[in-house]
């Protein structure tokens, strides 16, 4: 019944945010307990983030994300959640009970600037005071990876940031195969146009990432316990 429920008010969400806004809101995670979306664009309060949860609603905005906008809103810019992963987890924080938990919502950017929403207060958490961090990142490093065979190139393009970013060198040949990626988009400068190979371009810098951690310090690896 949860998941109905959940699910309706994803529809009606969504149906009143595009009447309003360019763009889809993404949605990072939908289950029987909490729902996660991203608004496109600021409401009138300048809320760019709704978290609908069994117990209650919230609204924040880039500020209370920690994420800094630069310059006037723009098509582009209005894209704060472009290529960015998010899921609900919990996880322990620094003088926090040996048994207790916290849930949070994970959200890192294209530019791996991260927030961490605990979601009883809705307040930030300080990545500093994150117990087993390494845990943390394998996580994100899977969710990452869940997206490379996606049949979205926009996901496989999130895949390879994220990826090359976290040192993820379990997945170098993954990568590699994405030098192969046929998604384009045109790019147009005055009269010139030039064909982008957006997901291909993501794995080349991911690949330049994950070689320039491999030979001189050992990356990040999903595989280690």
């Amino acid at each position: 019944m949860k998941r109905l429920i959940i699910s309706i008010i994803f529809c009606v969400v969504c149906t009143k945010v595009n009447a309003t806004t360019p763009f889809t809101p993404k949605v990072f995670k939908n289950d029987s307990w909490v729902f996660v979306a991203g608004f496109a664009w600021p409401d009138e309060d300048g809320k760019v983030l709704i978290i609908r949860t069994a117990k209650k609603t919230s609204l924040l905005s880039l500020d209370e994300l920690g994420i800094k906008q630069i310059g006037e809103w723009s098509t582009a810019g209005s894209r704060w959640y472009q290529n960015s992963i998010g899921y609900v987890t919990s996880l322990r924080i620094k003088g926090m009970d040996s048994k207790s938990h916290l849930r949070v919502f994970y959200f890192r950017d294209r530019n791996g600037r991260e927030s961490i929403v605990d979601l009883n207060s809705n307040k930030l958490i300080d990545p500093k005071t994150i117990l087993k961090r390494a845990d943390l990142d394998k996580l994100t490093i899977s969710k990452a990876a869940s997206l490379l065979k996606s049949n979205n190139p926009q996901d496989r393009q999130t895949a390879a940031i994220h990826l090359g970013q976290l040192g993820a060198s379990k997945y170098l040949q993954e990568l590699t195969n994405l030098l192969n990626d046929k998604a384009t988009y045109t790019q147009i400068s005055g009269k010139e146009e030039k064909t982008v190979y957006y997901v291909k371009e993501a794995a080349e810098r991911a690949i330049q990432l994950l070689n320039s951690k491999i030979l001189p310090n050992k990356a990040i690896d999903s595989n280690k316990k």
